[in-house]
């Protein structure tokens, strides 16, 4: 469900008009199609796919995709998904991307897949995704920023995925011990198939930033969870694939033990930074043994802003842009188990 994050501590970013170069992940998608009872997708198949996790993982976005309503690991967004691919014949079958390449012979979709990452390298996509996702006890909140690098009047659509890695689940042909790798759970976006992102006009240059918050099944390990964004161009009932990132892990988790920072303040406007900014802290009671970092979307320590104890009241700090790349950061104030985070863009 979409929402906007209820947030305990706002920032306050200033810059000037200089401008940067935005760059965001820009990545091939590859499927497996594959149902638990498929008697041959436990074989060489699934060999394949685990193949292409461990080596691939972190150049591709990666999904198994259960499709078959009679799959254990079937859902909406699956089914959804596999309907909208070209050339589709049963399981299990392979795809990079909208290109069928079969039940997955190594020299198959190792191929098809080297060609995938060196041709999206090469090229400037009309828009790319940044997603970072955190966890707060039961609760997963996404957000994803959206940079268009053209301008386009295209129906543009993001589709947002939860994944879960290493599931134990009944797989035909294999052993229990067996794990499921990348599974497609179900959609963190309204829609399976992506939500419009823009019903205008888009400008070259032009960001979008979506926020979704997901309640998390007692039957998923949140240490295993990943999110999947993919962008679809709409043409007339089918979704035409773009490009795909990920985020393969939270840059927030939190529970009873690591709780929000309830008396810390701070206002965010406005977003996206470009030289340089500020933080406008006002806190309610001191803080003894604090910090103030900023994160990369990755969680990531990129500077420290203050360490020490914090007065009561209004606090200042400058936010001196350096080298840092384009994309989506988090100023994080932490007292021991205690932290809250914010947001924010850097172009």
């Amino acid at each position: 469900m979409k929402s906007f994050y209820r947030l305990t501590v706002l920032l306050i970013i200033c810059w000037n008009s200089a401008s940067a170069q935005k760059t965001s992940p820009h990545l091939p998608v590859a499927v497996k199609i594959t149902a638990t009872w498929c008697n041959v997708c436990g074989l060489s198949s699934w060999d394949s796919f685990k193949e292409m996790v461990e080596e691939y993982e972190d150049k591709v976005v990666i999904m198994a995709v259960h499709a078959d309503e009679g799959s254990q690991l079937n859902s909406l967004a699956a089914s959804l998904y596999a309907a909208n691919l070209p050339d589709r014949f049963g399981q299990p079958q392979f795809y990079i991307n909208e290109q069928s390449i079969g039940i997955a012979d190594d020299w198959r979709w190792k191929g098809a897949l080297e060609n995938a990452i060196s041709q999206f390298r090469a090229s400037t996509p009309l828009a790319a995704s940044e997603v970072a996702y955190s966890i707060k006890d039961d609760m997963l909140e996404v957000t994803s920023v959206i940079t268009f690098n053209r301008g386009t009047n295209r129906a543009i659509h993001q589709a947002l995925y939860l994944v879960e890695d290493h599931v134990s689940a009944f797989q035909n042909n294999r052993r229990p011990e067996d794990l499921h790798r990348k599974i497609l759970r179900t959609h963190i976006s309204e829609s399976p198939m992506g939500d419009l992102i823009s019903n205008t006009e888009i400008t070259s240059g032009q960001s979008f930033t979506q926020s979704y918050s997901l309640p998390i099944d007692s039957s998923w390990k949140s240490e295993n969870l990943e999110i999947a964004s993919i962008l679809f161009e709409k043409v007339g009932e089918r979704y035409v694939f773009h490009n795909g990132s990920t985020a393969l892990s939270p840059v927030q988790v939190t529970s009873t033990a690591d709780q929000y920072l309830d008396d810390a303040n701070m206002i965010v406007s406005p977003s996206p930074l470009l030289d340089h900014g500020k933080v406008m802290l006002q806190l309610d009671r001191p803080l003894a043994d604090a910090t103030l970092h900023i994160l990369d979307s990755g969680g990531r320590l990129v500077q420290e802003l203050f360490r020490g104890t914090l007065e009561k009241g209004q606090h200042t700090f400058d936010i001196p842009r350096g080298g840092w790349s384009s994309g989506l950061y988090l100023l994080e104030l932490r007292q021991g188990s205690k932290k809250t985070t914010v947001k924010f863009i850097v172009r």
